[in-house]
């Protein structure tokens, strides 16, 4: 939701909110993979610049 808001929304105060939600997320899903022992796929390197082509977040667990 946040990277949509990022992606369609002006409202600047909003749009610094969701990139601390996002950047807060994909740091608390590194932090679990890396307890996991499960590394962090290429995927999940998402801009959290305002304007820029986002990656779709992966969420999902692999196995290796």
């Amino acid at each position: 939701m946040a990277q949509a808001y990022l992606r369609y929304r002006e409202d600047e105060q909003l749009k610094r909110i969701s990139q601390e939600i996002i950047v807060e997320q994909l740091q608390e899903i590194a932090a679990m993979r890396m307890a996991l022992s499960d590394p962090i796929p290429p995927s999940a390197a998402v801009s959290t610049q305002a304007g820029a082509k986002l990656a779709p977040l992966s969420l999902a667990h692999s196995t290796p």
